[in-house]
């Protein structure tokens, strides 16, 4: 028997079919993706130590050592389920550009209509995703409040990688500032306490026009040697994303993409002072929770779940995404937030 168009199976299709809005911040610090058929998902977040091998006479039984520092918690990732409804008259009314409200049978303007909401709510989920990673990165932790939720997951970052030069002789803005300088200084420090090499500047507006007016008055420039070779194609730039250039092993990003806030205003996911520097390959997750839906069938551990149901009266469709994502900074030493300016 053929599945219909709102069959769950065919949505999870469609959902897997429609490409998601480019998110900067997940696909270059979040690459790894693990899917868990409970809520709860363990966090690891693992310090970094460089420990030598004791010695030992070759007679002598082996040392027993601990294992390398890890901090194992339990935490419930945060859900979001957010719906469209469809009326019955929509369907005589809903048109595509440059169509008349005419053209095409009403099924199909409501297939046309199913795609294009399908688009809406992909693109809602993927911004919330694109908005944990953000303030994960920035801030060192996630804060989830909405109906029935007020939860804050904090990665432990320590304090020595929330940089705030704001109003100090640090500032990048600042007379006699040497912005590089500051930076292969932070990068000591990351080096240092997570073993990972910095390989990735990505700066709000204000913080980039600082970077490049000092880097223009002392006669330097960035490299675009990155693009000649091909390493980095500016035409798969995500949304948001602009490639500065790179500079002693550093890629240089401006990034400027806003998301509305609950009370509808727009907000930057970056500030335009914010700067976040450290290494992209620092095992930063999306962990995805379970789907809480009985309609989910066996489909519990996915990413993304999508039904869609029927009220006879007044006639209407409902059509709704599900997800429980939750990004996480497992090596938290790897990533330092600098308000620069």
């Amino acid at each position: 028997m053929p599945l219909g168009v709102f069959e769950p199976r065919r949505l999870m299709a469609l959902m897997e079919q429609t490409k998601p809005r480019s998110s900067f911040l997940l696909d270059t610090f979040f690459r790894r993706r693990e899917v868990s058929d409970t809520r709860a998902v363990e966090v690891d977040v693992i310090r970094g130590r460089r420990r030598l091998a004791p010695f030992v006479s070759p007679s002598s039984k082996g040392t027993l050592v601990n294992r390398e520092g890890v901090n194992t918690r339990t935490v419930k990732t945060p859900y979001i389920k957010p719906k469209l409804v469809t009326e019955a008259g929509m369907a005589l009314s809903q048109k595509a550009p440059g169509m008349t409200v005419y053209q095409g049978t009403p099924q199909q303007r409501l297939n046309r209509l199913l795609a294009r909401d399908m688009l809406l709510l992909r693109d809602m989920v993927s911004r919330r995703e694109e908005a944990m990673a953000a303030e994960a990165l920035t801030t060192g932790r996630v804060t989830c409040v909405g109906e029935g939720i007020d939860v804050v997951v904090d990665f432990l970052r320590p304090a020595t990688h929330n940089v705030v030069n704001t109003g100090t002789a640090n500032a990048w803005d600042a007379t006699g500032v040497d912005i590089l300088a500051q930076l292969r200084g932070h990068a000591r420090t990351i080096v240092q306490s997570s073993g990972l090499n910095p390989d990735i500047c990505v700066m709000g507006s204000a913080a980039a026009d600082a970077l490049l007016a000092q880097l223009k008055s002392n006669n330097l420039a960035l490299s675009m040697s990155a693009v000649e070779l091909g390493q980095i194609t500016l035409d798969g730039l995500h949304h948001g994303a602009s490639y500065l250039g790179r500079l002693d092993g550093i890629n240089y990003y401006e990034y400027n993409e806003w998301a509305e806030d609950a009370a509808g205003v727009e907000q930057p996911l970056i500030a335009a002072n914010d700067v976040i520097f450290g290494a992209s390959r620092s095992e930063a997750t999306v962990h995805y929770g379970a789907i809480e839906d009985l309609a989910a069938g066996q489909n519990w551990a996915v990413p993304y779940f999508v039904k869609s149901w029927t009220e006879e009266d007044p006639s209407v469709r409902f059509l709704m995404a599900q997800s429980a994502p939750l990004p996480a900074l497992h090596r938290v030493e790897a990533i330092m937030n600098i308000k620069a300016l």
